[in-house]
């Protein structure tokens, strides 16, 4: 049986006194973690500092970082249970990244019919 795999996007906000340190350690430990399930890692972007939409535990910036990924989905329940139990971790989110991909997709395949001349 073929494992299926789909298109994740994760992002996490970190206290924003968090060390440089521990910032590669939690990358470093979420790459292995995707890996250890086969998936494969596509980019990690790690954004500076940035002020929050409201107040997080009384903290008003975060520093963000945002994995693409392909995994089976059982990852995602696990993942989540990791970001959950972070000390540094304020605030996280998975998303389903293929059915936004297959849209983006169909869209470009979709012509538009042309507006018809009057007479």
């Amino acid at each position: 049986m073929e494992i299926k795999f789909k298109e994740y996007e994760a992002m996490i906000i970190l206290e924003p006194d968090t060390p440089e340190e521990t910032v590669a350690e939690t990358c470093a430990k979420v790459e292995e973690f995707i890996a250890q399930y086969d998936g494969r890692l596509h980019r990690t972007d790690k954004w500076a500092k940035r002020y929050l939409a409201y107040p997080i535990k009384n903290i008003k910036e975060g520093l963000y970082i945002i994995f693409r990924f392909s995994s089976p989905k059982d990852v995602v329940a696990d993942l989540q249970y990791m970001f959950r139990y972070h000390e540094r971790i304020l605030r996280h989110i998975i998303i389903d990244y293929t059915e936004k991909t297959e849209k983006a997709s169909r869209r470009k395949v979709r012509t538009r019919t042309p507006a018809k001349e009057k007479e």
